[in-house]
């Protein structure tokens, strides 16, 4: 059995199509077919049923896939550790809500960017339950994002600045000289909102829950940029962090009578595999703490 086989094994799985599999790996269909050929003469099993179109895994397949899989994962962190004891690796994958990659994370990235201009930092801008799902699956190194509802026995946390959620509206809004508002002020308001799996949306959720309301939601939207636009134009009331407010002088940001405070931190897997660039990023939001 070589790495070679299981890899392809494994992409002609992930299409459930040899053709497509070989397109993808820019290599002839028959290399695939002989690859996975040879696999089941080894283990004297068959591994797939060929059909019209595509194929159906076997028993045996769908056990043998399941192993393929953790090798190949384990090959490639195998690779970024060689890498990185190399030097070579010079790579942070983060992952950004919308709202902290446009209040926190430009200072954060321009002053560690100062210290190491030769690390690239690529990020990825979702909500916090995708980006959970995606660290998950070893496609992220680490995430930034709001901590109150993580467990640290399922992650590395480390916390590093609070801010605070509050109600927004526009400063023609009624309610817009208020100081500080209850729920009972805005339940029956018309809320614009972030999709469901952002952590804004279930922490707005379960508010309204508590009181045994339902919100009164017009829209919701990924983009930051929409829901800004609909509170300007007194369409509908949202929540964001006081940061986001406070940069936009015709929205009006009201704490709650109860304030909405937000841990944000780091957010890492348990055991894995620490790269130098890794370490480098965390001891670095350590020391410039907010």
């Amino acid at each position: 059995m070589k790495l070679l086989q299981l890899k392809y094994f494994h992409t002609a799985c992930q299409f459930n199509n040899i053709t497509q599999a070989a397109e993808f790996l820019h290599i002839s269909q028959p290399a695939i077919t002989k690859a996975i050929r040879d696999l089941e003469e080894e283990f004297g099993v068959t591994l797939l049923h060929r059909m019209n179109r595509g194929f159906k895994l076997t028993q045996e397949g769908e056990i043998f896939l399941g192993y393929a899989d953790d090798l190949i994962k384990q090959s490639d962190q195998v690779v970024e550790m060689m890498k990185d004891y190399g030097k070579n690796r010079k790579l942070i994958r983060l992952g950004v809500p919308p709202m902290i990659g446009t209040c926190f994370f430009p200072e954060i990235y321009k002053s560690f960017k100062s210290l190491y201009p030769e690390i690239k930092v690529t990020t990825k801008e979702e909500g916090s339950k995708n980006l959970l799902s995606m660290l998950d699956k070893d496609a992220l190194d680490i995430l930034i994002l709001p901590t109150n509802e993580l467990s640290s026995d399922e992650y590395n946390i480390i916390n590093f600045l609070t801010t605070e959620t509050v109600f927004c509206a526009s400063e023609k809004h009624p309610l817009s000289d208020r100081t500080e508002v209850e729920l009972s002020d805005f339940i029956n308001e018309p809320l614009i909102m972030f999709h469901d799996g952002y952590y804004h949306s279930s922490l707005i959720y379960e508010l309204f829950s508590k009181r045994n309301a339902e919100p009164n939601i017009i829209h919701t939207s990924t983009q930051l940029q929409t829901i800004i636009q609909f509170i300007l134009n007194d369409i509908a009331c949202g929540f964001l962090f006081k940061e986001v407010v406070e940069s936009i002088p015709t929205v009006k940001g009201i704490s709650l009578s109860k304030k909405l405070k937000i841990n944000i931190g780091l957010v890492y897997k348990k055991n894995s595999l620490m790269f130098t660039d890794m370490i480098k990023f965390i001891d670095h939001i350590k020391s410039e703490a907010i």
